[in-house]
């Protein structure tokens, strides 16, 4: 009995999980130490999961679907490769692995049938038992694993096994001696090297007495490893790997759905194939054939093309016997390494309706490639197939123009930007269009790199970005799909401007060569139209051919060109700046002229006048001649230094020195003067290509106006630092403070700083100010000088030198500090000012101050330490006990200097019903949230008695002069009720006392009482207390006659305690109506 049914196989992508190889092997097997790149043969992973593959010769990955199948292959898992996950999944997943030929006999759970597993995945049923212990002994049962039905689907049943004595192919078989393979006809010897080699497991050989080898041909013996014995995804028949690149084909998914095409309508999207190259380096497609499907003659396809989205890749190619096809030996397109590219087939559409049409990529044989490459893939990849209709009358007609375009024929174009180089009228009739591509190509002879900057105008407004080279094929190609251009029905100029940068005597010539180029698709329809030449069938609209002229040079100011402030004296200084352009050919600027024009013709010659070009100097130094001197120019030489090349401009530089060289320097502060390039009266620019000569520039080309500066220092009371009022004996007081400022010119160096001490109404005496000195410099980068003890009281009678240097535009800051001795009277005015002398870097002149600069008004007074209630101090209030809450808040305040709190003290506000001893634990003091001081009513206070005042000893809280500090207390209450405090007791606090010290460390303090106390608010503490809080009802209408809820409230008891509710006191309000009605609440209930 025979079984030739042949299963179905799929591709059924179940990997190995990682808790079944972890169960076996634990999970150090996964963890190569570094990723490496695989190989064909190799067993690989990713490096985010464990899944493991094995790496086929296609190129291709398959997965292991259970681990008996994996085992059956080899023995662990120290082979795996691990490869990033990008790698990973750029090779294809092509189905699952089988068990290994003659490894082991599987059955399914559903069926009792066992099955031996011969090579590519054939299973031969076993129709007895005495086949089976033929093969395998009288042990044959233990020789068989169970496969689950899901996986029986991967293998192919072949013809059933009746007999054992022929055996199978890619059984291992035993005499007891030596080991052999059977190989289809004929069996082979493994030796003992050949077994282990190829990773042959010793349970797989069989030794069953009914198998012969008589009935086979003797084979090669098996001695290595052998490719087609260890290539798990069995596609490998030779001994060696042959490796084979295959790039994937596929329908992609974007390719277009059945739809209705118009007759007679251009570039109709019939396809959209992906081609996937898995491999590191591109791939490109010589040929490709596809076959023509639906119900339709070849003519219903007139011009099939090959496109990336809307830009054409291929001529246009006839249907012939249903076939279509490409051909190009450098390649039709190119797919990237490692990634894919979307190649979609559009056509021109006959003038035939009713039918149905598409294409198909019927083999792999239909596609060839630049080197050895095989097309993969699941053929025959169809297309949809699509209906032809009557195109409607509203349909979009595109016309262009006449053959012969503007520009007409030229044979002298000077190199410049912004030249038209084609155009031509377009008409739109019947709909409105959208414009995807327009696609023009240069068939002159002008090189690429001569001219570029392509830009499209439709109506005069650039669509779309600027191109900004043709390419290889002389191509120009706007692509619009992006972002169609609407284009609406009449008539349109469309044109084509580019920059020539070169190309003397090579030729341009611009033209619509093909009518794929330009797609305009229907606004309404959504279909491409074919579009027409001069209203008939579409010819190339090419424009004039256009010769490009000899070589000029242009001259101009840069935008960047000086028109700053010069520093009278500095070298080197740019004047001016000019763009130097060829167009048409390189150009060989010999000499240029510079000169400049002076405010003071007295300024005859600037010294050191060069010249650079881009940074670096051309010609000799010379002095640059005033355009009023004898001779008017300073004539610059270059011999071939100076070559400007077409498409790239050449900046020249002009500097000299702001000094004038005739004797006299005649250069003062304010004079300006302005540079230029001279105009050449003689040919003193060779043209490189053609050999000819002119002169450039043709007239003066000036640069900016210049002045002339010096820096300057400019002084002023810092106005960040007020008038203060200070105390006498105060050490390193802070008695002046002003900026000093540097103009924009150039740097300025500061020599000395002078203080004077006359500057108030009162006349400072000797004694009454000592240990002198300024501070200088940035913000927190200053400088201290010396001090001077007993400083001078006469005029500029206190200098120091220094050497500080201000760059152009720096600001710094002068500080004056002094000991105030405490002779000083009260409400005695002192005043500081400041003198400075500085001398500019660059030009070497004096920038002194000129006048003292007068600084703050210095009241001499005495400091105050002030303290009150604070503001936010806590309302009066109930409180429920066993918690600490906030019983007052006060500010403390200091006039004039620093104050420090040493120690305070509170007490109860009321003297009848203060707290007994029990209810509260003590009083804590805060300073913002930090806790700064504790204590507890053991003292005794004039208002309350005994035990009901808090000394707070140790405090350290400093208030800063002219600031405030705000400390809050807090009780902390016990419980009260039975066996605890007494409740309804009134905590409200006093302050009663502050110790502190003044920045003079003198102490101070407050009497033994306040004349007006400073009483918080009061503190009633309970045991409980409730709170009340009212719940919003959405009803705002009484309705006569009918119950409504008119208030509703809840009361929440503070989680010390219960309460009980005695008394609720309700206020009712309400208005009258404005009728004749009396207005009457009939009952009120709780």
């Amino acid at each position: 009995m025979t079984n030739s049914t042949t299963l179905v196989k799929k591709a059924f992508s179940v990997a190995v999980a990682a808790t079944t190889i972890l169960w076996s092997v634990g999970l150090s097997a996964f963890l190569p130490t570094t990723a490496s790149a695989a190989s064909f043969g190799d067993l690989i992973k990713g490096t985010s999961l464990s899944t493991v593959y094995y790496y086929g010769s296609n190129g291709q990955r398959y997965a292991f679907p259970n681990e008996k199948t994996y085992f059956s292959w080899y023995k662990d898992f120290s082979t795996v490769k691990t490869i990033s996950d990008s790698e990973l999944a750029s090779i294809t997943l092509a189905g699952n692995i089988v068990y290994r030929p003659g490894a082991r006999w599987i059955k399914i759970t559903s069926d009792k049938k066992v099955y031996v597993v011969s090579t590519s995945g054939k299973v031969r049923w076993v129709e007895n038992e005495a086949t089976a212990k033929g093969l395998a002994g009288d042990n044959w049962n233990a020789h068989i694993d169970d496969v689950p039905d899901v996986f029986f689907t991967d293998y192919t049943v072949g013809d059933s096994l009746t007999s054992a004595v022929s055996g199978y192919d890619g059984m291992l078989w035993s005499d007891g001696t030596s080991k052999y393979l059977v190989a289809g006809t004929k069996y082979q010897k493994v030796s003992d090297a050949g077994f282990a080699a190829n990773g042959y497991n010793a349970g797989s050989v069989l030794a069953g007495t009914g198998f012969t080898k008589s009935g086979l041909t003797a084979g090669a013996d098996i001695t290595v490893a052998m490719a087609n014995l260890t290539d798990a995804a069995q596609k490998v028949t030779t001994a060696t790997y042959t490796v084979s690149q295959n790039v994937s084909v596929a329908l992609s998914a974007n390719s277009p759905i059945s739809s209705t095409l118009l007759n007679s309508q251009g570039v109709a999207h019939l396809a959209t194939l992906t081609f996937t190259n898995p491999t590191s380096s591109p791939v490109s497609v010589k040929s490709l054939k596809l076959t023509r499907t639906g119900v339709s003659s070849d003519l219903t396809l007139p011009n099939v093309y090959l496109f990336n989205k809307f830009v054409r890749l291929s001529d246009a190619a006839s249907v012939s016997s249903g076939i279509v096809s490409w051909n190009d030996a450098m390649g039709l397109f190119t797919i990237p390494a490692g990634g894919s590219s979307e190649v979609y087939v559009r056509a021109d559409i006959g003038d035939s309706t009713g039918q149905t049409v598409g294409v198909k990529l019927a083999s792999a044989s239909d596609v060839t490639f630049v080197g050895a490459f095989n097309a993969t893939g699941t053929f025959p990849i169809s297309g949809a197939v699509h209906t032809i209709a009557a195109s409607p009358s509203t349909f979009t007609s595109v016309s262009f123009g006449a053959a012969t375009n503007t520009p007409a024929a030229a044979t002298d174009v000077d190199a410049q930007n912004d030249f038209t180089i084609w155009q031509s009228t377009v008409t739109v009739n019947n709909n409105e269009a959208y414009l995807h591509t327009l696609r023009v190509r240069n068939i002159g002879s002008i090189s690429a790199s001569d001219i570029g900057n392509w830009r499209l105008y439709v109506a005069g407004v650039q669509a779309g970005s600027a191109v900004a080279k043709q390419d290889a094929n002389g191509y120009i190609t706007f692509d619009l799909s992006a972002a169609p251009l609407r284009v609406k029905t009449g008539t349109s100029t469309f044109k084509v401007v580019t920059d020539i940068t070169g190309g003397t005597t090579r030729t341009v010539t611009v033209g619509l060569r093909n009518s794929a180029d330009a797609i305009f698709v229907d606004e309404d329809y959504s279909q491409a139209d074919r579009v027409l030449a001069a209203g008939s069938t579409f010819a190339a609209t090419d424009a004039g051919q256009q010769t490009i002229g000899s070589g000029a040079l242009t001259v101009t100011k840069r935008t960047d060109s000086p028109s700053n402030k010069v520093i009278i004296g500095a070298s080197n200084v740019a004047l001016g700046r000019w763009d130097l352009k060829a167009t048409g050919e390189s150009m060989k600027v010999e000499s240029l002229r510079f000169a400049y024009a002076a405010s003071d013709a007295a300024i005859q010659q600037l010294r050191n006048g060069a010249v650079y070009a881009d940074g670096v100097q051309i010609g000799s130094t010379a002095s640059l001649l005033e355009d009023s001197y004898s001779t008017t120019y300073t004539e610059y030489s270059f011999g071939s230094s100076l070559i400007v090349v077409p498409g790239t401009p050449v900046t020249i530089e002009l500097r000299a020195d702001i000094f004038d060289n005739d004797g006299t320097d005649s250069t003062t502060d304010a004079d300006t003067f302005t540079a230029q390039i001279s105009a050449s009266s003689s040919t003193n620019t060779l043209r490189v290509s053609t050999g000819s000569y002119a002169q450039y520039p043709a007239g003066a080309v000036v640069g900016n106006l210049l002045e002339i500066d010096q820096g300057t220092l400019t002084g002023a009371k810092n106005t960040s630092y007020a008038n203060q009022t200070m105390l006498e004996s105060k050490v390193a007081a802070k008695i002046g403070s002003y900026s000093i400022s540097s103009s924009t010119t150039e740097t300025v160096n500061l020599t000395s700083l002078t203080v004077d001490l006359d500057g108030g109404s009162t006349p400072v005496e000797a004694g009454e100010v000592t240990n002198l000195y300024v501070m200088y410099g940035k913000t927190g980068s200053m400088t201290t000088s010396t001090t001077k003890a007993s400083p001078s009281l006469s005029d500029a009678g206190n200098t120091w030198s220094v050497n500080y240097a201000l760059a152009p535009g720096q600001t710094i800051y002068v500080d004056v500090y002094a000991d105030l001795d405490a002779s000083l009277d009260g409400d005695e005015v002192m005043m500081t000012t400041l003198d400075f002398a500085a001398t500019t870097a660059a030009s070497g002149q004096t920038a002194d101050n000129g006048t003292a600069i007068s600084g703050q008004n210095i009241t001499i007074g005495s400091g105050t330490f002030t303290s009150a209630l604070d503001g936010s101090s806590p309302v009066a209030q109930i409180v429920a006990a066993n918690q600490t809450v906030t019983a007052a808040k006060y500010r403390f305040s200091a006039a004039n200097e620093t104050y420090t709190i040493k120690e305070l003290q509170v007490s109860y506000v009321d003297t009848v019903n203060a707290p007994g001893s029990g209810v509260v634990a003590g009083v804590e003091i805060y300073d913002g949230n930090a806790l700064v001081g504790t204590a507890v009513f053991n003292q005794t206070s004039g208002d309350t008695g005994d035990n009901t005042a808090a000394n707070v000893l140790g405090l350290n809280i400093p208030v800063d002069a002219n600031t405030y500090k705000v400390l809050t207390a807090k009780l902390v209450l016990n419980n009260v009720g039975f066996g605890a405090g007494t409740s309804n007791k009134n905590l409200g606090l006093a302050l009663d006392l502050v110790k502190g010290y003044n920045s003079a460390g003198t102490l101070y303090t407050t009497a033994a009482g306040y004349s007006t106390d400073r009483d918080a608010n009061n503190l009633w503490v309970f045991k409980s207390i409730p709170t009340v809080n009212a719940v919003d009802l959405t009803n705002s209408t009484v309705i006569n006659g009918q119950a409504t809820d008119l208030y509703k409230f809840t009361v929440t008891a503070a989680s010390n305690g219960s309460i009980a509710m005695k008394q609720m006191k309700f206020t009712l309000n309400w208005s009258d109506g404005q009728t004749a009605d009396s207005m009457e609440l009939e009952s009120i209930e709780l």
